[in-house]
């Protein structure tokens, strides 16, 4: 039994409601239950609760114990002046000790919610209801994708309005910078978004007609340019690269920042660098280009590019391998809109209050085929099959801000699982 587990049985009126006596036996009504606060102060605003024959307005408070309103200072608190009722699971206080009544709910709870709840708490699966996942209509289900997508993009606006802040304002910067940190995936995309801030976008825009300039920039200032080779390609990119990098005071990263381990070859930081340069090559004013587009595969086109021809026989700098193309695949280009260009598109939607941008930017989503990855394989493997885009995102908004949270009343599968009674 917890806080969080009374917060939803409150909020959701799963209770015995008939004849509700409070702790010194007054009889209590509840017309409207209030408004979850999830700041500080009490628990709930705005509920409607008759209490003998006065309706109050006001706001309710939730504890285990009834004593827990006195151990947490609550009666000195002047934002909790408001309070008509104290809602608790056991009171342990002599009557009208409050100065409102207090209503226990131990015994107007069902007890199957109790243990559905309990046994939540303490699985040990990959998620807490894996052994028996409750089905959900499928509007239901469509209604709870719809909702975790919201929430993942919101969050993923917080982020893109900071970076916003430090460029400026300026959005193709922005937009660069999160294209590196895209690039770099879960890995190595924040030691990626740290060298796109070490070399601005409008620096690589003055030297977007020579890829091995590009490639030295990026390379040199990533710290990867360092070891003593014999390469000559890498000599030109060392020797480009000290000129640059005193020209434009440039101060790099170190190579022990990059991960390589356990990583497939193809997503080894050398190579999405290389990839980085050939997109800023081969485009500019991505940002705008994005903004422009209609379809996914006007998406897809603007992130096609072809590494230089020494990164096709090579993952490491001076380590010749058999020889590959390395274009950014299509997998790749899906990533970028799905983690780049569809959040890029909902945070300026806010930006410039148009709706048209946050359309588009839901539209994508849902055009976009599934992410194949651990966790939605996993996911499928329990029943529930993502088929898109917005399904798959929602799907690892479920998993990470939810199910490994045990905030399994918050969530409509977890909801419905609680009042299984079997």
């Amino acid at each position: 039994m917890n806080e969080k587990f009374l917060h939803f049985i409150w909020k959701h009126q799963l209770f015995e409601k008939k004849q509700l006596l409070s702790s010194d036996l007054q009889t209590i009504q509840i017309v409207a239950p209030g408004t979850a606060n999830n700041d500080s102060g009490p628990d709930f605003s705005n509920a409607k609760i008759r209490i003998g024959d006065t309706l109050w307005i006001g706001q309710v408070e939730i504890h285990i114990n009834g004593s827990d309103y006195l151990k947490h200072g609550h009666e000195r608190d002047a934002a909790y002046a408001n309070v008509i009722l104290h809602v608790v699971y056991t009171d342990d206080l002599p009557p009208k000790r409050l100065p409102f009544p207090t209503l226990a709910l131990k015994g107007l709870i069902p007890l199957h919610y109790i243990r559905n709840y309990e046994a939540l708490l303490v699985s040990r699966t990959w998620i807490p209801c894996a052994n028996q996942l409750p089905v959900l209509e499928d509007f239901a289900l469509e209604h709870l994708f719809a909702r975790l997508a919201g929430n993942r993009l919101e969050r993923k606006t917080t982020f893109i309005a900071h970076a916003l802040l430090q460029n400026n304002s300026d959005w193709e910067e922005t937009f660069y910078q999160l294209l590196g940190r895209s690039l770099g995936m879960k890995v190595n995309g924040d030691t990626f978004y740290e060298l796109t801030k070490r070399v601005p976008l409008k620096l690589l825009s003055r030297h977007r007609r020579s890829r091995l300039q590009l490639e030295a920039l990026l390379l040199g200032t990533a710290g990867l340019l360092q070891s003593i080779v014999e390469d000559t390609y890498v000599i030109q990119l060392q020797r480009e690269y000290q000129f640059l990098q005193h020209k434009y005071q440039l101060e790099p990263l170190t190579a022990t920042q990059w991960k390589f381990a356990r990583m497939r070859p193809a997503n080894f930081p050398t190579i999405k660098i290389a990839q980085l340069a050939a997109i800023i090559e081969n485009q500019s004013q991505l940002f705008s280009k994005v903004c422009s587009a209609t379809s996914i595969q006007q998406l897809k086109q603007l992130f096609e590019a072809e590494v230089s021809d020494y990164w096709k026989q090579h993952y490491h700098c001076n380590k010749l391998s058999i020889k590959r193309e390395k274009h950014v695949s299509g997998s790749t280009q899906e990533l970028i809109i799905i983690n780049t260009v569809i959040p890029v598109l909902f945070a300026y939607s806010l930006y410039v209050d148009e709706d048209k941008f946050r359309n588009k930017a839901l539209y994508h989503l849902e055009s976009t085929v599934a992410e194949d990855n651990k966790i939605i394989r996993q996911w499928e493997s329990l029943g529930i099959k993502a088929k898109n885009a917005m399904q798959s995102q929602a799907l690892l908004e479920l998993k990470h801000e939810y199910c490994d949270q045990l905030k399994c009343e918050q969530c409509m599968i977890g909801m419905r699982k609680i009042q299984m009674n079997n």
